[in-house]
């Protein structure tokens, strides 16, 4: 029996990236899976700074990143990360607040988009002034 061979995990070219940013989600989502993209991409499509990715992922608007393990750990996300944040970033600049973006990320890419993306917490600032509060 031949034994079928398991697609290894590897990061995106600049083509695919574009792709992801320009081409409809649905494609994105469905296909390529093990395909990553790093921390520095993903912020570049949503035009943040990379530290403003915690405050996405905490928010529920895009997966949770994995480790590459190792020395010189890296964040690796999700090629379709890069859509989602492609999405963010025109949603903010129509003036939406994060809070705002997950419903529309929703009926943007359809019900399913939320087994893929991060469960939404509490953001940084909520968290600190709860443990303040606390104190």
């Amino acid at each position: 029996m031949p034994q079928e061979l398991k697609t290894l995990p590897r990061f995106a070219t600049s083509e695919e990236v574009e792709a992801a940013m320009t081409q409809g989600a649905v494609e994105v989502f469905k296909s390529l899976p093990n395909v990553y993209v790093l921390a520095e991409q993903v912020a570049g499509a949503g035009g943040i700074e990379k530290l403003s990715l915690t405050d996405w992922v905490r928010a529920g608007l895009l997966p949770k990143p994995e480790g590459t393990g190792g020395r010189g750990n890296r964040s690796r996300y999700p090629l379709y990360a890069v859509t989602c944040a492609h999405f963010v970033k025109g949603q903010r600049e129509m003036g939406f607040s994060l809070a705002e973006l997950r419903p529309q990320l929703i009926v943007k890419f359809g019900k399913k988009v939320v087994e893929l993306l991060a469960e939404p917490r509490q953001s940084r600032n909520e968290a600190r002034k709860s443990r303040l509060s606390d104190a």
